[in-house]
């Protein structure tokens, strides 16, 4: 569920410090995209906190576009103190730029991935990031493949539930 999973991390981030929150996403047009910056834009609202375009930037989902998303978040008069990136790539791209900035993670900007890749432990500090359950999410397509194979011809959809690995990333040491 990428609207609420996206609502959780935002969330999280606004609970221990954050108070101007970035989002660093794919094409508009991506479903995948839609669903993450819907669910940020209503942690947004339900915590009565204004909606500011500048601080949305989607371009490619990858590395070097993440570079300049996060260049061009870091620029802004007011830059945000938190970033939710889209995937674990990006976050990788805003910890690169928020370091060469002279910045610390978490305390002046933390960061949220997405995926929890393997290599969110080995960088510094460790990512915070939304873990899908990709094993059960095959094994449950595979279950329902099977099921219609066998003539169950019900349509099902199955939402698969996330989890927030919070890590060194995210919490503020001073919360602000």
């Amino acid at each position: 569920d990428g609207a609420q999973s996206a609502q959780m991390a935002t969330q999280h981030l606004l609970d221990n410090g954050s108070k101007r929150v970035a989002f660093i996403g794919g094409a508009n047009h991506l479903d995948i995209v839609k669903r993450r910056k819907h669910g940020y834009l209503e942690a947004l609202r339900e915590n009565r906190i204004p909606i500011e375009k500048e601080l949305v930037v989607c371009r490619k989902i990858d590395y070097e576009e993440g570079k300049i998303a996060t260049e061009t978040l870091l620029s802004l008069p007011q830059p945000p103190d938190a970033i939710l990136a889209m995937n674990d790539t990006l976050a990788f791209a805003a910890m690169e730029v928020v370091k060469n900035h002279g910045l610390r993670i978490p305390d002046d900007v933390a960061i949220i991935g997405y995926t929890d890749e393997q290599h969110a432990n080995y960088v510094e500090p460790k990512l915070s990031a939304v873990s899908h359950q990709t094993y059960k999410m095959g094994e449950t397509a595979c279950q329902l493949l099977i099921d219609q194979i066998k003539g169950d011809k019900t349509i099902k959809q199955v939402m698969i539930p996330t989890h927030l690995q919070i890590r060194e990333s995210s919490i503020k040491k001073t919360k602000m």
